[in-house]
């Protein structure tokens, strides 16, 4: 389709021998099948053409029901076992309306990805599920410059790995739930949702670099029953920053914890200290800072000021110019 190629300056692919053309789709329809191996594309503008016909002119994508799909859950369920790219173009309106599954049954590794240049959203609303929930502990996930909002329960709920880059999570019972497995957040925004941002369940780990979570009810993150490690991030605006239960730990460097509703920037109910030094805790008053505190927590040194020297980019990084070190907390 002329216009498709013209919004979105699709680079020029080769054709294959025996690739199917407009003409030919007319002729011989082509059920959906799955990938042999490789990429699926995604375009909701791909709505109603043809099996078999060629959506994008000179684009990547070869074929309508074979690479090329209008629905983000048929470009995954394209790939055999979810082991591929999905490579996702903007969506009209306010995105695509989809709850996404994905259940594999071995270590496969599954891309899904925003196109170059593209910011599609994935947008729950009126949908009773998550935005993304990946199924087994043998999951392995990657997500890069997606947006899931409006979601009823979980902006994305994973039992597996998974690599979230670039994203932004808003609204829903809970942003991400981590439910076991390994996940590493970076370059994300979390905010909005009704009872946790981000919550670490099953023994799971969640690491958070260069990420801002705010604006979430009750916590910004819980670590209920896992791990969770922050660093150059921003946890604010929240009712409490971030909480850990009896069965939970975690680490919070080099962040601004300031501006929880509460008061509170961290609470934890376990036995073990929370690493909390070099934080920014929206003063540099030691006995101000331990007041924003419950539990064992180490928080010093402290920064002296709140400045976010990292020139509007997502997350936080401080100004070590001058901290204060003090003898209070544990």
């Amino acid at each position: 389709m002329i216009f498709g190629l013209l919004r979105r300056g699709r680079r020029e692919k080769p054709k294959a021998i025996g690739a199917p053309t407009d003409a030919w789709a007319g002729l011989q329809q082509l059920e959906p099948r799955l990938l042999l191996s490789g990429t699926a594309y995604v375009d909701d503008d791909w709505t109603g053409i043809a099996n078999g016909a060629d959506p994008d002119g000179a684009g990547p994508a070869t074929a309508i029901g074979v690479d090329a799909f209008a629905t983000i859950q048929d470009g995954i369920n394209s790939l055999p076992d979810y082991d591929g790219t999905v490579i996702v173009y903007d969506h009209a309106g306010a995105g695509y309306n989809e709850s996404l599954t994905v259940s594999p049954t071995g270590t496969q590794v599954l891309h899904l990805e925003a196109a170059a240049d593209n910011s599609p959203v994935v947008d729950g609303s009126g949908l009773l599920s998550a935005g993304l929930d990946v199924n087994g502990a043998t999951s392995s996930v990657h997500v890069d410059g997606l947006t899931f909002q409006n979601h009823f329960s979980d902006g994305i709920h994973t039992e597996g790995d998974m690599d979230i880059d670039n994203a932004t999570i808003t609204g829903g019972f809970s942003g991400i739930v981590v439910s076991g497995g390994q996940v590493t957040i970076d370059n994300s925004k979390i905010t909005d949702a009704n009872i946790f941002g981000l919550q670490v369940l099953g023994g799971g780990h969640a690491a958070i670099d260069k990420s801002e979570i705010t604006g979430n009810g009750n916590a910004g993150v819980i670590a209920s029953n896992g791990t969770v490690t922050i660093d150059g991030s921003a946890i604010t605006g929240n009712q409490t920053g971030i909480v850990v239960t009896s069965t939970g730990a975690a680490v919070v460097n080099q962040s601004d914890l300031s501006g929880n509703t509460t008061g509170k920037a961290i609470e934890n109910a376990s036995s073990t200290s929370v690493d909390a030094s070099s934080n920014w805790w929206g003063t540099n008053i030691a006995t101000s800072v331990q007041a924003a505190t419950t539990g064992l927590i180490d928080f010093t040194p402290v920064l002296d000021v709140g400045t976010d020297t990292d020139g509007g980019a997502t997350g936080f990084q401080g100004d070590f110019s001058s901290v204060t070190v003090h003898t209070l907390g544990e």
